[in-house]
């Protein structure tokens, strides 16, 4: 098969499976049966990351899933879908999955039973919202929301997960001390008081005091970051041995080795934290940091519109690509496989991308066209929203794009356009004539007599479609690959090619 980026779309025809990833891909079609049939073959324990944003079942009606599940049908609905995801994960995999109040309780305890307890890694609270405007308006009734959860699990084996960073807001005045060095060689070093050294490089002046603040001057944190194994501050954290000999050594430098072979030093009894120790690389700049926990309130929720590029609205329920670029950073390395069935706006396929991650996507609503597919392109021609700038992203990259060819879905889709009933009534001897019709519709008896009745002509356009679709053979919904080569369903040969590669391979 095929790699595409820049190049045409291909879709391919047949029924519920799917080849071996070649290169990031996305994918639509039955959501659940695409990953009980289709995946398990092909990538059954390789995936590393699986994220899924799932249907919060809540009463919200912005969301193209049924939002608004009975809890016992929502429970089901995630558990078979779940389970199978446990089946295409890697022992040493990770999956994420975000939810909110409304079903994290019972969610955290079906996934003890599929994941087993022992995998539980922890639960993420994540600031998804602020609160003000209209959603004050119910304070004095209930606790507000404004976050989300995010359920962790591993895999049966032992995971790595790369630690994340967030950057500090205030400057740590502990780190008031700068060491001279006078002579590497002979292990020569002056200890001198931070401030001092920054009067001399014309940082500050004498009658300055440096506070917390101070993270917010450039001229002062630029000097600390070049400086940053030279600053540091007093810890008690000391082998008691060399405590002593420090101790014996007034205002002298000790230079010794911790158990880790790594080079650390004395002075007075304390051990020096150079503040190297507190800088990491956060978006592609060196950053006084704090280590992330369980409490994620540091990612803009509030800004998504904007995200994905030219031509892609998605309102609601868009998540920032800074929170799948943390989540895939923490996860993942260059080259893994992501696995994400809600696929919706497509943003952990665009992060992964953006990345160098492989990716599935899956989605069975029908907004993929206009949205998922048109963002990943936008991505692959080198779009400036998310994370795009922090990570240098100029485009490039590809994906392959596959669905199932419809048959009576075709039929319903073009029953749900039909503006009135006149265009119904023409529809009708199409549908007779091309689509699979349940065997029990006595279709001359309609066509002749029930569609011309004041009862069915006095019913509401929507009452009327919905009739229509009932008539429709459900289990004809799509062509299945065993019948592609008949004419009566215009499968061309490339395509039908594309589907013998797509089940056979090479």
């Amino acid at each position: 098969m095929g790699r595409f980026g820049r190049l045409p779309l291909y879709k391919i025809w047949g029924g519920t499976s799917f080849f071996m990833l070649l290169s990031p891909c996305g994918r639509r079609t039955k959501n659940y049966e695409i990953r009980s049939h289709s995946l398990k073959k092909e990538f059954s324990s390789r995936i590393k990351l699986c994220y899924i944003d799932v249907p919060f079942n809540t009463s919200s009606d912005s969301f193209a899933y049924n939002d608004r599940f009975n809890h016992s049908t929502w429970l089901t609905f995630m558990k078979n879908r779940l389970e199978v995801t446990k089946t295409l994960m890697k022992k040493d995999g990770l999956i994420f999955v975000h939810c909110d109040k409304n079903e994290d309780a019972y969610l955290k305890v079906l996934m003890d039973e599929i994941f087993d307890r022992e995998n539980y890694i922890t639960s993420i609270s994540v600031k998804s919202n602020s609160i003000s405007g209209n959603k004050t308006r119910f304070k004095n009734k209930t606790i507000l929301k404004n976050k989300d959860t995010i359920l962790v699990y591993k895999g049966d084996g032992e995971v790595t997960i790369n630690p994340q960073y967030t950057e500090k807001t205030k400057w740590d005045t502990h780190y008031n001390a700068f060491l001279e060095v006078v002579d590497e060689g002979k292990n020569i070093y002056k200890p001198r008081r931070l401030k001092d050294v920054l009067i001399e490089n014309s940082i500050i002046d004498s009658a300055t005091t440096i506070t917390e603040d101070f993270i917010n001057n450039k001229l002062f944190m630029e000097f600390c970051i070049k400086h940053k194994s030279q600053i540091y501050r007093l810890v008690n954290s000391i082998p008691a041995d060399i405590k002593s000999k420090s101790l014996e050594s007034e205002n002298k430098v000790i230079k010794y080795s911790d158990t880790d072979g790594n080079i650390q030093y004395a002075l007075n009894g304390s051990r020096i934290a150079f503040l190297s120790g507190a800088v990491q690389e956060i978006d592609g700049y060196e950053k006084l940091a704090q280590l992330l926990g369980d409490m994620w309130s540091d990612i803009d929720f509030q800004n998504t519109q904007n995200e994905g590029g030219k031509g892609v609205s998605f309102p609601t329920g868009k998540k920032p690509e800074k929170l799948l670029q943390r989540i895939i950073d923490m996860a993942t390395k260059k080259g893994d496989i992501v696995l994400d069935f809600f696929m919706g706006s497509a943003t952990t396929q665009a992060v992964a991308m953006k990345l160098d991650r492989q990716f599935i996507g899956i989605e069975q609503m029908d907004y993929i066209e206009d949205i998922s597919v048109k963002r990943l392109n936008n991505v692959i021609n080198g779009e400036k929203g998310g994370i795009s700038k922090a990570v240098n992203w100029d485009g490039g990259r590809d994906f392959i794009y596959c669905e199932l060819a419809k048959w009576n879905e075709s039929a319903k889709e073009k029953i749900i356009k039909c503006d009135n009933y006149n265009e119904l009534v023409s529809l009708f001897s199409k549908l007779c004539e091309k689509y699979f019709l349940h065997y029990n519709i006595k279709v001359k008896e309609f066509q002749e007599k029930i569609i011309k009745k004041d009862e069915f002509i006095n019913l509401t356009l929507d009452e009327q479609k919905k009739m229509f679709i009932q008539m429709l053979d459900l289990n004809q919904m799509y062509i299945h690959r065993t019948e592609m080569e008949d004419s009566k369903y215009g499968i061309d040969e490339r395509d039908q090619e594309l589907t013998k590669l797509f089940y056979e391979g090479d």
